[in-house]
């Protein structure tokens, strides 16, 4: 959680996993209909700011916090796509033995009374708004 540099990504733009795993928040922002382009910014503030849930630790946003930023980041998932989640999500081919998550629904504008297949996992971001519907692969 301590990121190298100050940077100039804006709500709205999207990163790479490789950029998040690295907590540069100097981060080039990539066009977020790219694959990899797996977090959406969606939050920024000082230091102290919190993201869109209140929290700065144990927040269910994923953050890149310093001394003088802090970046709210949801994440920018496709569906039918899978992902490897460790820390962040990288897109991988659904036989791939590091695979993990798959979307099988995605919600934009909306949190509020998500539902998903009993077999998925709800996953909503009130903030944002945003919520998933996640499988095993």
């Amino acid at each position: 959680r301590t990121p190298a540099a100050v940077g100039e990504v804006h709500v709205g733009q999207c990163i790479t996993a490789d950029s998040f795993g690295q907590r540069h928040l100097g981060a080039e922002p990539v066009d977020c209909s790219r694959a990899d382009a797996t977090l959406q910014l969606v939050s920024r503030g000082d230091g102290t700011a919190t993201c869109p849930d209140g929290a700065r630790e144990g927040t269910k946003y994923l953050a890149l916090i310093n001394s003088g930023r802090t970046q709210c980041y949801v994440p920018n998932l496709r569906v039918g796509q899978c992902y490897a989640f460790v820390d962040t999500f990288t897109p991988v081919d659904c036989t791939d033995h590091a695979a993990n998550i798959s979307v099988v629904r995605r919600f934009d504008g909306t949190a509020e009374a998500v539902e998903c297949d009993a077999a998925a996992k709800t996953v909503t971001f009130r903030g944002s708004p945003r919520a998933y519907c996640f499988v095993a692969p």
